[in-house]
């Protein structure tokens, strides 16, 4: 019986490698020992061709994408010094240029093209023995394909995202995303199908169920039953389903829907990518910004379900000046979680296609980020993804609520904003902690916000302590008389009944006391202390109690 590995490395830890579940079971009826071995893209590939080769396999496949092919390439080097199995590749990162592949890396036997359910079937039901080393797989309809996940597998998903396909492909043409391809023709599961596998899912309460269909609401109507059915029967659990939504299909229908969705049991992904109309028809990307902007607007003010909005900077036709406004329009929706992508030339795209039209500088190997093309230059494109560090660090991390509203607040617009501080910043970004973001600001405020920078300071210490459990307190953030007024503080909590703090949670109050007035009086009514107490609760202290 052939030994068989499917190798997956995943971005996270909380990310299954789903496509090999579908390759795995679909060809559970051939006689075989068939494994899913999952690492990350922060596991060494030393050590994952050792535990490769430990297992003594006779063949070998391996799920490529952008984020892992730099683990991949260098792992099949290493597997190929001592090759003594079969290797075959598969997924989107080869599925477009196989044959450059096949010529960087002799030591792989083949790879399947395509969605690979048939490919690989066809390659196990022949003994690994083809004319051909590249299979361009032909899968029968979508809804033919089996369930991906065995009842065992489950145990395996402690701690993991359940990753759900209820249509594969997208009725789409964007010019940068592999979706558009044509062998990623629109196919959907049976709504019972569907209803049946998310039951079996359910069965092991997974934190997290995210739908991983490029457009879920592409046939309206099917979305809105597969919503209701989730709704009705899953409102009392604690998971949430992740969808991603094209704003432009959304209708006054799907509100009505939408609108009965518990807290927590749904969250959208919700590309927008460009609020330009010319952009958009350059890259076939279909909506219309006023429309979209509606939508996003009837679902912020519903509040039931969190937002990710979608932007991509580097798209044709769009300059830096231009991508601000986009930036500006999205930023003013509110939306909890701003992604600011770089545009990728994947292969196998139509942009790739006319890269040399338009100029496209890019890097040769994945993700393929753009460096410069005909509207942007190598420094705006530098200043963007700094930008693009400073959104997630800032704005998606939730933990500089108050520090932003008052930067924000400083200039014309939130582009302006990041703009400046992308200038003014010399830190490395690849550290998005606290700490260093403290002292991005803390540098930036010094410069700009000199005769503001005690209050600005008080600012960034309240945000440590209302976004934070622990109750360690930084250095930086204590003050001279800092344990001195804790102690005080503590006493006159442990004291007296009416704060209802008991004992054991005495130890977990975190105490802040504001240097200036200004911040006393925007921000704690006037009093001169705030404890923060256990289960997020704030108690405000008088400054007669304890100075």
């Amino acid at each position: 019986m052939r030994n068989i590995l499917l190798i997956g490395i995943n971005a996270r830890y909380s990310h299954p490698a789903v496509a090999l579940y579908y390759l795995k079971t679909y060809v559970a009826d051939i006689p075989s020992n068939c494994r899913i071995v999952e690492y990350t893209i922060r596991n060494n590939p030393e050590e994952i061709a050792e535990s490769i080769w430990r297992q003594k396999p006779d063949a070998v496949g391996m799920s490529v994408y952008i984020w892992n092919s730099h683990v991949m390439k260098r792992l099949i080097e290493l597997l190929s010094v001592n090759k003594e199995f079969f290797i075959f590749l598969g997924g989107p990162e080869v599925s477009y240029n196989a044959e450059e592949w096949l010529k960087k890396y002799p030591a792989v036997d083949c790879i399947i093209t395509g969605h690979g359910e048939e490919g690989f079937r066809r390659l196990m039901e022949n003994s690994f023995i083809l004319k051909d080393n590249i299979i361009q797989s032909h899968n029968p309809p979508f809804k033919e394909i089996p369930f991906p996940y065995m009842e065992n597998d489950f145990s395996g998903f402690t701690n993991k995202n359940v990753y759900y396909e209820s249509s594969r492909g997208c009725p789409f043409s964007c010019a940068y995303c592999v979706s558009s391809c044509r062998d990623q023709k629109l196919e959907f599961r049976e709504l019972s199908q569907v209803s049946d596998e998310i039951e079996k899912i359910m069965r092991h309460s997974p934190k997290l169920v995210k739908f991983i269909d490029r457009t879920f609401n592409a046939n309206a109507e099917r979305a809105r039953r597969i919503w209701e059915m989730l709704i009705e029967r899953y409102s009392e659990t604690k998971t949430t389903f992740h969808f991603e939504v094209h704003p432009a299909l959304l209708s006054e229908g799907d509100f009505e829907v939408l609108k009965k969705t518990p807290k927590g049991l749904f969250q959208f992904e919700i590309g927008v990518q460009t609020t330009h109309q010319h952009v958009r028809r350059e890259i076939g990307r279909k909506g219309n910004w006023e429309k979209e902007k509606w939508a996003v607007e009837k679902l912020k003010a519903m509040n039931n379900i969190p937002l990710h909005v979608d932007l991509i900077a580097g798209l044709p036709g769009e300059n830096f000046d231009m991508f601000g406004k986009s930036f500006d329009r999205i930023y003013a929706l509110g939306a909890g979680h701003l992604q600011l992508g770089i545009l990728k030339i994947l292969p196998g795209t139509a942009i790739r296609q006319k890269s040399e039209e338009y100029h496209m500088c890019y890097d040769e190997c994945a993700p393929y980020a753009i460096n410069r093309n005909q509207w942007l230059s190598e420094e705006e494109v530098r200043r963007l993804k700094i930008i693009a560090r400073l959104v997630d660090a800032l704005h998606n991390s939730k933990k500089f609520t108050v520090t932003m509203n008052e930067l924000s607040a400083r200039f014309y617009s939130p582009w302006e904003f990041y703009c400046t501080l992308a200038e003014n910043t010399r830190e490395d970004l690849r550290d998005i902690s606290w700490e260093r973001m403290y002292r991005v600001l803390i540098h930036f405020c010094e410069k700009l916000f000199t005769h503001e920078i005690a209050f600005l300071c008080d600012c960034l210490a309240y945000d440590w302590f209302s976004n934070f459990r622990t109750n360690r307190v930084p250095a930086f953030l204590k003050s001279e008389k800092y344990h001195e007024i804790k102690k005080k503080a503590l006493e006159i909590i442990k004291t007296n009944s009416a704060y209802m703090v008991h004992n054991h949670g005495i130890k977990q109050i975190k105490l802040f006391v504001p240097e200036t007035e200004e911040f006393k009086i925007r921000y704690l009514e006037g009093f001169s202390a705030v404890a923060f107490l256990p289960e997020e609760k704030r108690l405000l202290i008088e400054s007669e109690k304890f100075f």
